[in-house]
C-alpha cells in the first residue's frame, strides 16, 4: 500500500511540472559509495566497504525554492565480514578464520523532495526502491594444518554469484548538495529499511545497509520557463 501511494504521489509531481511551466533538467550521474552494515550476529566482525554508481535524474522544480527529482541509478553496495568457526578437513574440526566479502549489484529508483537556497546549496529528503540484479560472494579460508609434527598454514579461495539476498529493497534517503556552473556534487545517505536477507524470518539479527554517496553531476535544461505577457 506504500508503495502505491509514493507511486502516486511521484506519478502526480511529474503530471503537475508541465503545468506549472517548470524549467525541468536532467542529470547524468556518477558516484562513488561507501557502505556499511547495520544489525548482524555478535560472533562476526563486519567492515565497510566501496562501491561505484551511475545514471540519470530529473529536476523538476516546484515553486521557486522547491523541487523534486527522480531518477534510476545502476549501483553496487558490498561489506566485509570476518569471523572463526569450526572447519572441517579429512573428517577432522579445526578452528579457521573466515574471511567473507559480499558485493550486491541494485537497480535503484530514488526520489526525493528538495530546497534549494540562492547561495547554491540544496537540501532534500525522500525515498527509494530497489531491484537485485547481481551478487558475489568471495570466501577466503584460513587454519593451521598439523600433520605428523609438520605444521602447515593453509588458505583457501572461492567465490560464487548466486544470489541469496532479498532482491527488493527499500529505504530512506536524505541529501546535502552545491550547485556551481550547472555542476552538481551531492553528498546522500541511505538506509534499507528492508533486511538484506531474511525478510520473512524471525532473525534478530537482520542486516540492513547503510550508505554514504559521494556523486557529481551536470545539468542539461530540458524546458525553459516561458515568459509571462
Amino acid at each position: 500500500m506504500k508503495t502505491c501511494t509514493s507511486i502516486l504521489i511521484f506519478s502526480g509531481f511529474i503530471f503537475m511540472a508541465p503545468q506549472l511551466k517548470a524549467q525541468i533538467s536532467i542529470q547524468p550521474v556518477i558516484a562513488i559509495n561507501f557502505s556499511g552494515i547495520a544489525g548482524g550476529p555478535g560472533y562476526a566482525n563486519f567492515d565497510h566497504d566501496y562501491g561505484w554508481a551511475g545514471g540519470g535524474k530529473a529536476i523538476i522544480p516546484i515553486g521557486k525554492k522547491y523541487f523534486i527529482d527522480p531518477g534510476l541509478i545502476a549501483t553496487t553496495k558490498s561489506y566485509k565480514y570476518h569471523f572463526t568457526a569450526p572447519y572441517t578437513i579429512n573428517n577432522l574440526e579445526i578452528p579457521a578464520l573466515i574471511y567473507e566479502h559480499l558485493i550486491f549489484g541494485y537497480i535503484e529508483a530514488p526520489v526525493s523532495i528538495g530546497r534549494k537556497f540562492s547561495s547554491g546549496l540544496h537540501t532534500g529528503a525522500g525515498v527509494f526502491f530497489a531491484w537485485q540484479l547481481t551478487q558475489r560472494r568471495n570466501e577466503i579460508i584460513n587454519y593451521t594444518l598439523d600433520l605428523n609434527y609438520i605444521v602447515t598454514d593453509v588458505t583457501t579461495e572461492s567465490f560464487t554469484r548466486e544470489i541469496t539476498g532479498d532482491k527488493f529493497q527499500a529505504g530512506l534517503s536524505a541529501t546535502l548538495g552545491y550547485v556551481k556552473a550547472n555542476f552538481d556534487l551531492v553528498l546522500t545517505s541511505q538506509y534499507h529499511l528492508t533486511p538484506l536477507m531474511g525478510f520473512t524470518t524471525d532473525d534478530p539479527d537482520k542486516l540492513h545497509f547503510i550508505n554514504l554517496s559521494l556523486s557529481l553531476a551536470y545539468q542539461f535544461t530540458l524546458a525553459k520557463r516561458k515568459p509571462t505577457l
